[in-house]
């Protein structure tokens, strides 16, 4: 007896989520750059049709990798969320695990991945943002926030997080397209030294109270 029509499969989710873990699998290879709809089908063993059914297009397929991505980070977010004993203890942290990150290339593949995709396709790049970008600054936020000599405020907080976070992003995959032994102990001296820099100039002004003020004077002028 067939099945009736917009009803699914008893084990729809599992086999959608089987056909998300290989798709993430396959375009993690770092050979792998904008496969079309019929590589990433073959690539898994599947059709268009049935990629399709459980996906609906191409960038249903892509946004639903960026979510497992995402899935899968919950436990570095919970480790960058943690408040430690001081401000600068939380930004030491970060940098101590974003350069362990940065040495998975499985970790950077992925952002490398959503970025290439983001950058053709504008409802990627939101999910990009939404799923692994934001959830991240929101994390790093919690941590400074919550630690001894931390912002007053989430705003100035996430404004912080996203500052350090950007900085060593940047720096992490300038290091693995070059790839090598010297590019990696460059990285540790670069991540070193940003940290110091940026955070000794958070702990000094948390709030960043002096610009706070001028933005608002400058508000009142305009």
């Amino acid at each position: 007896m067939s099945r009736p029509g917009g009803t699914r499969n008893a084990d729809y989710d599992e086999k959608r989520e089987a056909l998300v873990n290989a798709l993430a699998d396959y375009v993690n290879q770092t050979d792998v750059v904008l496969p079309s709809l019929r590589q990433l089908s073959i690539a898994v063993g599947s059709s268009q049709p049935r990629i399709n059914h459980y996906f609906g297009n191409r960038t249903g397929v892509i946004i639903a990798i960026i979510n497992r991505l995402g899935e899968l980070g919950e436990p570095i977010r919970d480790q960058l969320r943690e408040p430690r004993g001081s401000l600068l203890e939380a930004a030491e942290k970060y940098a101590q695990i974003a350069e362990s990150l940065s040495r998975n290339p499985r970790y950077v593949n992925a952002h490398i991945f959503a970025i290439r995709e983001g950058l053709t396709n504008p409802e990627v790049a939101k999910a990009y943002n939404a799923v692994l970008v934001a959830p991240a600054i929101e994390a790093i936020a919690e941590s400074f926030v919550n630690s001894p000599g931390g912002p007053d405020s989430m705003e100035t907080a996430r404004i912080a997080a996203d500052m350090i976070m950007s900085a060593v992003m940047m720096t992490s995959l300038r290091q693995a397209f070059q790839s090598s032994p010297e590019a990696a102990g460059e990285l540790h001296r670069e991540h070193a030294i940003m940290v110091s820099w940026m955070t000794r100039g958070l702990v000094q002004d948390p709030n960043a109270k002096n610009m706070q003020v001028r933005l608002e004077e400058e508000a009142e002028l305009s």
